[in-house]
């Protein structure tokens, strides 16, 4: 049997290796050590997974003060009995069974305290101790973060929210069915004769994100103040749909249709991949990056333009970006484009941080809220990875860290200089 005090120091080792592994700082050596402990049970592999998971960490928070709450009143019972031994009467203390619960509430969070202590950055809402400069003006109810939800168009005009639908057949047009299941919109082909192509739109507002399953199966991530239009069935020689705001697409591989994507002053041609695009009429580029597989990006702003610039071929890794004109991004950070898709706000591109104004801009799609500057514009750049699962005045305890200065009216943030 092994010794517990050596499972808690193995324990405390893996938190150490992970919280390295989350901020990008493990060694050659540590990288084996990690990767050679993961694989050495199937509850390692686990273990890991939730521990690099937001939503669960949370949970083991909670489970901590509890846990830590049950130590303290146990104690304080204890003490209380010494003090009073004539107690004959009191039910007896199943002291060494608590003991045993404190215990394993331990070794469950063990990993994730000593990883929120070690500074991830991503983690921030149980850092409150630490003041700062902002003049913040809280409200009695906190902004939530956003939640899934659409609403669908559907070819006749009529409009469904997507949010409040039950499971089941929600529509059926032209040729196939869609169906909400769990959160998730899904379309169906139930026949090939189809003479006409009709579209339907999916439009997510501001605080709203949704996923579905387009006819061929190409799976689908909207992210928040986004849109996607496509046909109910993919019948013709290519698979086209047209995109504005962004979407992380995996392709359903089809040599014989090629899969085709319009956003804004780009096109994309893909076979089977995974790829995220970025339209935002507020952004000044619109980029393509690539996940998986390859791709094709040709400007569709002109035919001038399309001359100068003929297309790109990307490779894993690489972002196309269009502003004035088309040019390749070699050095994506792929983790940071796709954050968002996992549930996270990344503003540590490449080690120099992300302007006020872009976080600004991705935190009003998220919150539904409009942002505004009094004074000149902060020439600030914020670093750290947060939950989108946050509160928006969570948000801004990290942000005033930061020295960002900020009122906040109603759904009206505004952010000054002094």
């Amino acid at each position: 049997m092994q010794d517990p005090s050596e499972l808690i120091s193995g324990q405390e080792r893996a938190a150490e290796l992970i919280a390295k592994h989350l901020r990008g700082e493990l060694s050659g050596t540590e990288k084996e050590e990690l990767e050679t402990w993961i694989s050495a049970a199937g509850w390692h592999k686990t273990w890991f997974e939730q521990c690099t998971n937001p939503a669960y960490l949370d949970q083991l928070m909670g489970d901590y003060h509890k846990a830590a709450a049950l130590e303290a009143d146990l104690r304080a019972e204890i003490w209380r009995r010494m003090d009073n031994p004539s107690e004959q009467d009191a039910p007896a203390i199943p002291t060494i069974q608590r003991s045993l619960s404190l215990r394993k509430a331990w070794f469950r969070v063990a990993a994730a305290v000593i990883i929120i202590i070690a500074g991830t950055g991503m983690w921030i809402r149980y850092s409150r101790s630490v003041p700062g400069p902002a003049i913040a003006a809280k409200q009695s109810q906190p902004i939530p973060p956003g939640r899934q939800g659409a609403i669908l168009t559907l070819a006749d005009g009529k409009q469904l929210t997507l949010d409040s639908l039950r499971n089941g057949v929600i529509a059926r047009q032209n040729g196939s069915q869609a169906t909400v299941v769990d959160g998730q919109l899904s379309y169906h082909p139930i026949t090939t004769a189809v003479e006409t192509i009709t579209y339907n739109t999916i439009t997510t507002p501001r605080g709203r994100q949704y996923q579905l399953v387009l006819p061929d199966g190409t799976k689908v991530w909207l992210n928040a103040a986004s849109q996607i239009t496509f046909p109910t069935a993919f019948n013709g020689a290519e698979r086209k749909v047209s995109i504005s705001g962004e979407a992380y697409f995996e392709v359903a591989r089809n040599a014989e249709k090629p899969f085709k994507i319009s956003a804004g002053g780009i096109d994309v041609d893909v076979l089977g991949t995974s790829l995220n695009i970025t339209a935002y009429n507020d952004e000044n580029a619109i980029k393509a990056t690539l996940v998986e597989g390859s791709i094709k990006v040709s400007s569709a702003i002109s035919s001038q333009d399309s001359k100068a610039h003929p297309g790109l071929i990307l490779k894993p890794g690489q972002q196309a970006v269009m502003s004035d004109h088309l040019q390749l991004n070699e050095k994506a950070d792929i983790e940071q484009v796709i954050a968002w898709k996992n549930g996270l706000f990344d503003f540590d591109s490449t080690g120099i941080g992300t302007d006020i104004v872009t976080v600004m801009r991705q935190l009003s799609r998220w919150y539904d809220i409009d942002v505004r500057y009094e004074g000149k514009v902060p020439n600030i750049k914020v670093s750290g990875k947060m939950d989108k699962g946050l509160n928006l005045d969570e948000i801004f305890e990290f942000l005033t860290k930061m020295h960002v200065k900020y009122k906040l009216s109603g759904r009206t943030v505004i952010v000054s200089d002094h």
